[in-house]
Order: C-alpha cells, then structure tokens, then sequence
C-alpha cells in the first residue's frame, strides 16, 4: 500500500485554480457590462452636448445676422432663439452684454454671452441645471432637551 499514488493534493491545487478563474472570469464579465453602460451613457452626453452646440452655433448667426441688419440687440436676440429648436431664452443684460440658455437632453444648459452690440463671444460654456436646493444649515444636538 505504500506504492499508491497520491492525487489529492494535485486535485486540489487543480480545483483551486478552476475556482480562481471562473471568478476572476465573473469579474471581468461583470467589469465589460459596467464598461458598456458607462460608455453608453457617455455617449448620450456627448450628443446631447453636441447638439446644443449646433443649436448655439445656429442662435449665435442668426442673432449677427439681425445686428448686420440693423436691429436692437434685444430684437435680435428674441428673433435668434426663437429660430433654434429648443426652448432657449435669451435676454440682454443692463451693460448691453447679450445672454442665451439653452437646455439640453441630459439635464445641462449651454451658456452663451455676447459682448455689447453683438461683439465678441465673451462666454460659452456647459453647466449642469439642478433644481436642487442644498442644505447649508447643520442641525447638531447642542445638548438641551427643552
């Protein structure tokens, strides 16, 4: 009886290793479908962003087009965003600098001011519009129980 083979310790090292893998396998697997939706909603984003742009670039020549012809900035403005798909708003502010939001899909405006008269673009940005109003205050127990 001593001239037997003894497998267990390979079969154990072997079943061990199979264990690893299948769940270094899971995790991959688990890490591609993560991958895929992040990716995915990146992309959402991304055409969203983009397509409020080609709405900015659309409100941006529309409202120089009304400034070449002689129109109020005021005028201009109101003609431009009411030319562009969404539901922008435009306005002028006391210093004549000309103001344009327009939304997007994903929850975020694109910002647009024009200089005095329709000069210069002076901003054009992307921010994120949340109807969420934050806390600032912070309610600790100051140890009275009255």
């Amino acid at each position: 009886m001593r001239n037997r083979i003894q497998i267990g310790t390979a079969s154990f090292v072997f079943l061990f290793f199979i264990l690893c893998m299948s769940v270094f396998c899971l995790l991959s697997l688990s890490d591609a479908k993560n991958a895929l939706f992040f990716a995915g909603r990146h992309a959402e984003s991304v055409e969203a962003y983009y397509q409020a742009d080609g709405w900015g670039q659309e409100f941006l020549a529309a409202f120089w087009k009304g400034i070449s012809q002689g129109t109020t900035p005021e005028e201009a403005a109101d003609a431009a965003v009411r030319q562009i798909p969404a539901n922008g708003t435009a306005y002028v502010t006391k210093d004549q600098t000309v103001v344009c939001d327009i939304p997007t899909e994903s929850g975020q405006m694109l910002h647009i001011e024009v200089g005095q008269n329709g000069g210069l673009v002076l901003s054009y940005y992307v921010y994120h519009e949340s109807g969420e109003i934050i806390d600032t205050r912070m309610p600790v127990f100051g140890g009275d129980t009255e």
